[in-house]
């Protein structure tokens, strides 16, 4: 069918649609709480927000197909009740004394609530044009969402792979009827395994048992399916010899082989002689029901994906669920090939699995219970799409910061700024990108703050970065701050190094240090001077060359660095000989000066031991005030 087609079929089911809905409606003094007006309202909303998107021409023509399936598939289509039906049906109902489940002609409308939910997350993110992973922490409801995909997703429109399963495989016993297993196989798929039920532990029999049966019917179905194709396609090959006709004796259960061999370089998958799964490993063969949990799952996977229906959706909760790490993305990379007719939805919480995939991303911002999600799409950024994804969650304030993971800073600011998502990026450069570009960032759950090294940037440089929530500390450098007199004091004493310490003798051999490097520090002053007035200033426009370089002249007289070295060698020289300890750790862009306490007691591990007694002591107080207050 082509696209005009395809919108008059589909407007053809709306008409239907809502005329039943205005049936159901017109009851609604009679049918009460069976079914809520509200309920009512969301399946309008649905309707209306599928017509309004095709005639806004932002929806493709395989979900105009997909949506006219799913109103067909609510049932809402074939409705044939009046509303006086509709009314002795609820009166006999009522009248009933063993009553229990409710209306099932008018159940439909409740299930079809549903269809407004999954709508609304397809439409955010742009109905699966591509691949698409959906990122989500733990308690976000991904595994709902797959809940509520596999109850309203029909069998010719895709699957859904559950998170949860139990992989038991079976002897087959006979050959099954194909007919009898894609039947099973399709009843299975359409109802939702949820595992959000309680039973009284006091009686085992209200152990939900016929739940724990459908979780270990997975594999069950899955090998029948593959028993079930290797059939057929044996007597599509007895009639086609028969016929002297040509014929693919190729089956799904062949590619299964050669994908699983592909992945498990040391094992070998094949069929034995009656067309069941066994493993070959060392000379040896064993059946498949004695395979281990993650080669299990490797079959499952690929069965689930190879028997998924043409064009369609394969929505998988938690693709990475007991696989290892070597071996997830090249199954997903090899499946995705293989089925390149279908869309793939990841739901999952694993970053390094969701950065691996070439796909659109997105990011549950917000899920309310039970069936409420808000989608948003993570678009292009200055950020790595990676750390982006890493934060985007946060709801507490990020701090970005200088170093790595594990280096000395993030382990600083963690213990300082335990209400905030401290973010390592490297560079100080990167902690200025980084927090402005994130800041622009819509629909964030929280701002962002950098902090960096005070080095020997000019005081007026770093009152500028304040405006994009950039900000330093009343140190040169992080580590200067456990140089700081009331901290070390309560180190000392902590540890009790009194003996051997003398605060005196220490501030002396800092000023000292300093003092032999007042060249260098000079000189890296009116390096950093320079390059800010050269980054905050731009020449004007000229229309001449004359012009131009009367614009550079004036550009160039800015700053006079002979001036600017001098004088910070005056000043630098002046902080030494007033004994000024407090200043010469604000202007001392020096990590070695640790070394010097590290010397004096006798300890190698001075920074580490530090940290340590930050943690687990009250010691954050003699640091705080060396922090802007906006932090």
């Amino acid at each position: 069918m082509n696209t005009q087609e395809l919108v008059i079929s589909l407007q053809d089911s709306i008409s239907k649609a809502r005329a039943c809905l205005e049936v159901i409606a017109s009851c609604k003094d009679e049918v009460g709480d069976l079914v809520p007006m509200e309920h009512i309202r969301l399946v309008r909303s649905w309707i209306d927000a599928i017509e309004q998107d095709v005639e806004s021409g932002i929806i493709p023509d395989f979900q105009i197909k997909k949506s006219t399936d799913d109103l067909t598939g609510s049932q809402l289509v074939g409705f044939r009740m009046n509303r006086e039906q509709i009314i002795e049906e609820v009166r006999r109902f009522k009248a009933d004394r063993n009553r229990n489940g409710g209306i099932p002609t008018l159940n439909m409308v409740r299930n079809a609530s549903t269809y407004y939910y999954v709508y609304q997350v397809l439409r955010s993110i742009g109905f699966a044009q591509r691949n698409t992973v959906i990122v989500g922490p733990n308690g976000s409801g991904k595994t709902t969402l797959a809940n509520c995909f596999t109850s309203t997703i029909r069998q010719s429109a895709g699957i859904v792979i559950p998170a949860q399963k139990l992989l038991f495989i079976p002897h087959i016993i006979g050959i099954p009827l194909p007919e009898e297993v894609d039947r099973t196989y399709a009843n299975y798929q359409s109802n939702p395994r949820d595992t959000k039920q309680t039973y009284d532990y006091r009686n085992g029999n209200d152990f939900p048992l016929d739940m724990a049966r459908r979780f270990g019917d997975e594999m069950q179905n899955v090998i029948l399916k593959f028993t079930s194709d290797i059939q057929s396609v044996k007597t599509d090959v007895f009639h086609a010899v028969r016929s002297n006709k040509e014929s693919d004796c190729h089956t799904k259960a062949d590619t299964a082989i050669a994908i699983w061999n592909d992945l498990m370089m040391e094992r070998k998958l094949v069929l034995d002689e009656r067309d069941h799964f066994a493993v070959e490993y060392n000379g040896s063969r064993y059946a498949a029901y004695m395979m281990s949990e993650g080669e299990r799952n490797i079959l499952y996977l690929i069965g689930r994906v190879l028997f998924a229906p043409n064009d369609g959706y394969i929505i998988v909760d938690e693709p990475e669920l007991y696989l290892h790490k070597t071996i997830v993305n090249k199954l997903w990379d090899r499946l995705e090939k293989e089925r390149n007719d279908c869309k793939f939805i990841y739901l999952t919480h694993d970053l390094d699995f969701a950065v691996t995939r070439n796909a659109q991303k997105c990011w549950i911002r917000k899920f309310d219970y039970p069936n409420r999600w808000d989608i948003m799409p993570i678009e292009g950024s200055e950020i790595p799409e990676e750390l982006l994804m890493r934060i985007l969650g946060s709801r507490k304030k990020i701090l970005f910061c200088e170093g790595t993971k594990d280096s000395f800073d993030c382990k600083f600011f963690e213990i300082l700024f335990p209400n905030y998502t401290i973010t390592p990026v490297g560079s100080c450069e990167e902690v200025i990108n980084y927090t402005r570009a994130f800041n622009r960032y819509p629909n964030r759950l929280a701002d962002a703050y950098g902090i960096i090294d005070r080095d020997v940037r000019p005081d007026k440089q770093l009152e500028s970065f304040k405006a994009d929530r950039i900000y330093s500390y009343n140190v040169a450098e992080i580590e200067n701050l456990f140089l700081v007199e009331d901290f070390l004091k309560a180190f000392v004493q902590y540890y009790h190094f009194e003996p051997q310490f003398d605060l005196g003798a220490l501030k002396q051999k800092v000023i000292d240090t300093f003092r032999a490097q007042i060249d260098k520090h000079a000189l890296d002053y009116v390096t950093s001077t320079i390059n800010f007035y050269y980054c905050e200033q731009r020449l004007h426009t000229a229309k001449t060359f004359s012009e131009l370089q009367t614009s550079y002249e004036e550009f160039k007289s800015l700053i006079d660095p002979e001036k600017v070295y001098e004088e910070r060698k005056v000043y630098l020289t002046d902080v030494c000989d007033r004994g000024d300890y407090n200043t010469v750790l604000r202007l001392a862009n020096h990590k070695g000066l640790s070394s010097i306490v590290s010397g004096m007691l006798g300890m190698k591990v001075f920074q580490s031991k530090a940290l340590e007694f930050l943690h687990q002591t009250d010691a954050v107080k003699y640091l705080r005030g060396l922090f802007p207050s906006e932090l």
